[in-house]
């Protein structure tokens, strides 16, 4: 499955396909995601200029599954 899930990221995830993914160092180690945002941007906001423009909860937890870390928590942060 790709990293996102809505075709207004297709430029993000066209990006990220590039990427050599590296290696995890402590798999087994507990880690706690001290700060994420998630948001929806699909409509155009002058101020926004990051390529994601979808970041929600089943993309957060795609993220987290797929990293190879033990991600046991995380932190969300209001943005909007």
């Amino acid at each position: 499955m790709p990293r996102m899930i809505h075709p207004e990221n297709a430029e993000v995830d066209a990006w990220l396909a590039k990427e050599e993914p590296e290696a995890v160092i402590e798999p087994e180690l507990p880690i706690i995601d001290a700060h994420h945002h998630l948001w929806d941007q699909r409509k155009p906001a002058p101020w926004f200029s990051f390529r994601t423009k979808f970041f929600g909860p089943a993309e957060l937890a795609h993220d987290i599954a797929s990293s190879g870390h033990n991600v046991v928590g995380t932190v969300f942060v209001q943005c909007g």
